[in-house]
């Protein structure tokens, strides 16, 4: 009878121990994943913007972002729960939370899965940062084998689809590198950690990994599948100024988004004679 009593206390203490901690919130949602001591914050931002953090602790750490420069707006969010999941939906989107393993998916209004992250798809690995505590950080995502995608600023690939790459994102001459990817479903990332970043696509995995930072943050946009018109070929002619306004103003679903640089989702390159044209187009 003892014995039964110490395995019952036992189940009841491991049960307590690994018991899911997610909360709701004004603006979305909040999560402690035990198996992997991380918190994760879902906020809205928008109908159609969302943020997603996660960070080895329970305390946020401090954190200043230059290029994000959007005020969250008051959004009205729809929640409901299955099993395990909890979902979030707007006018635009809905955004699933996996309670146990942490894992985010995306979707359109519909309920067609956009992307989703790979199950624990978010590793910190301790390291400095000069004389400051910090970590490697790598957010993994799991894109469709044949989606293309875009952005990721100003490369000398000579190719315009970012699949199969693998590329240091850090400015130089020549390259002006923005962690930014847009999908030809209309959906963009924007991975928000200024230090150096490798972002690399294979057949298993997307993923932004970065030298140093306290924590995964990235930005989830979308709103009806729209792209922006220069995807399909609209691209402008003459000098280089005249190309960047063009593609400037076709961009304007994403302008006064979450940040000034979103625009830039498509490489090009200078020529000799200063025309602005498609690296790569296919």
């Amino acid at each position: 009878m003892k014995k039964s009593m110490f395995i019952l206390c036992g189940l009841t203490c491991a049960a307590s121990l690994f018991a899911q901690e997610v909360k709701r919130t004004s603006n979305g949602a909040t999560n402690f994943i035990h198996t992997q001591d991380v918190t994760e914050e879902v906020r809205f931002y928008a109908p159609d913007i969302v943020r997603v953090i996660k960070y080895p602790s329970r305390t946020l750490p401090e954190k200043k972002s230059y290029p994000v420069v959007k005020v969250p707006e008051t959004v009205n969010i729809s929640y409901s729960e299955q099993d395990d999941r909890l979902s979030m939906k707007t006018d635009y989107m809905e955004v699933v939370m996996d309670k146990k393993s942490g894992k985010i998916s995306f979707k359109d209004a519909q309920g067609n899965l956009l992307v989703q992250e790979k199950e624990f798809g978010t590793n910190f690995i301790p390291r400095k940062d000069g004389p400051h505590d910090s970590y490697l950080v790598s957010q993994r995502f799991m894109l469709q084998p044949d989606e293309t995608i875009y952005g990721l600023g100003q490369q000398q690939t000579g190719k315009l689809n970012q699949r199969g790459q693998e590329l240091m994102l850090r400015n130089e001459n020549t390259r002006v590198c923005i962690p930014y990817i847009t999908s030809e479903k209309g959906y963009g990332i924007y991975w928000d950690n200024p230090s150096p970043t490798i972002f690399s696509d294979t057949p298993q995995e997307t993923s932004f990994n970065s030298e140093a930072g306290l924590m995964s943050d990235y930005y989830f946009m979308y709103k009806d599948g729209t792209l922006p018109c220069f995807r399909y070929g609209q691209w402008a002619s003459g000098n280089a100024a005249n190309a960047i306004k063009a593609v400037t103003n076709c961009a304007k679903y994403w302008t006064n988004t979450v940040n000034s640089v979103s625009r830039w989702m498509v490489s090009y390159k200078t020529g000799n004679t200063g025309a602005a044209t498609p690296t790569g187009m296919r």
